[in-house]
Order: structure tokens, then C-alpha cells, then sequence
């Protein structure tokens, strides 16, 4: 049985992951430019990560078809730099086939979204470093990162809340 209420508290948690990672390039600054490597490196890991679970558990509820379907759009999407919105396609999957893969899929998708919130968050953080490598909050504007982070990946939100009406049918 999908659990509308379920599904809409973990798709907002899962997002607040951009967010987290936004603060966090705000406490580190002077750790973005050397750990750049390291964070798009873990981008691509838990991309496979959520293929992996994705193909995991269709295979346990039999749904081969819909984990091929994804999963190929995830890799295209990527290619292209645009697997965020993608992974709300993923979240409701998750959420039509079982509770447990739901919170599965939506703690990856959220740490997921602290590699792209730092990465985000990079481009105008770094800029506006002052000499002694700390961060002036009234040049930058943490209200501008956070409208940046929004603006970006809104997309997730609203595939996400498109796809809420379709439980009915599962």
C-alpha cells in the first residue's frame, strides 16, 4: 500500500540533503578546492549505489523492467549532469515496492545531496574568500546560496509531488 504521508515527509528529508551540503561548504571553505576530486568521486559511487539497490530489490519484487527503465535514464541523465531530478523517479519506485527500500533509496539520495549542494555551493563560496580564507556571510549571502541550491534542483521537488497522484494506482 503506498503511504502518501510516508512518501511526502521522506521526498522533503531527502532533499534537505542540498541544503546540508550547502552549510557544509559554508563551515569548510578552505576544504572545497582540495576535496573537489573527492566529492565528485562520491557522486558517481552513490549513483551506482542507487543502481545497485534499484536492481537489488526489483529483482527481489520481480520489476526488472522498471529497474532497467531507470537506471538507463540515470546513466543518460548523468552523462548529461542532470541525475537530480531524476531521482525523485527513483524515491516513488521505492516507495511503490516497499517501506524499507523507500528509506533505502531516500538516506542515499540525501547524501547524495550533500555532494551536490557542496558542489554547488562551491562556485560561490570560494570567490569570496577574504585573505585569511574565511568566509564573509555579507559579501556572499547565505540567503543567495540557498535561493542557488533551490533554483537548481527544484526539479526534484516537483517531479516528485507530480508522481504523489500515481500512488493511488499501485
Amino acid at each position: 500500500m503506498f503511504n502518501y504521508f510516508t512518501y511526502l515527509i521522506v521526498l522533503l528529508l531527502s532533499f534537505f540533503g542540498v541544503f546540508a551540503g550547502g552549510i557544509l561548504a559554508l563551515i569548510a571553505p578552505e576544504e572545497l578546492k582540495a576535496g573537489e576530486k573527492y566529492w565528485k568521486a562520491a557522486k558517481y559511487i552513490f549513483i551506482f549505489l542507487i543502481i545497485a539497490a534499484v536492481f537489488y530489490f526489483s529483482l527481489k519484487y520481480s520489476n526488472m523492467t522498471a529497474a532497467i527503465l531507470i537506471s538507463i535514464a540515470l546513466i543518460f541523465l548523468k552523462i548529461a549532469n542532470r541525475e537530480y531530478p531524476a531521482l525523485a523517479f527513483v524515491l516513488f519506485f521505492s516507495a511503490a515496492l516497499n517501506e524499507n527500500f523507500l528509506f533505502l533509496v531516500a538516506s542515499l539520495i540525501f547524501v547524495y545531496g550533500l555532494f551536490i549542494g557542496t558542489l554547488e555551493s562551491k562556485i560561490f563560496i570560494v570567490n569570496k574568500l577574504d585573505k585569511y580564507k574565511r568566509i564573509n556571510i555579507k559579501k556572499i549571502g547565505m540567503a543567495n546560496i540557498f535561493w542557488q541550491l533551490i533554483k537548481n534542483n527544484i526539479l526534484y521537488l516537483i517531479f516528485g509531488l507530480i508522481l504523489l497522484p500515481l500512488g493511488a494506482y499501485l
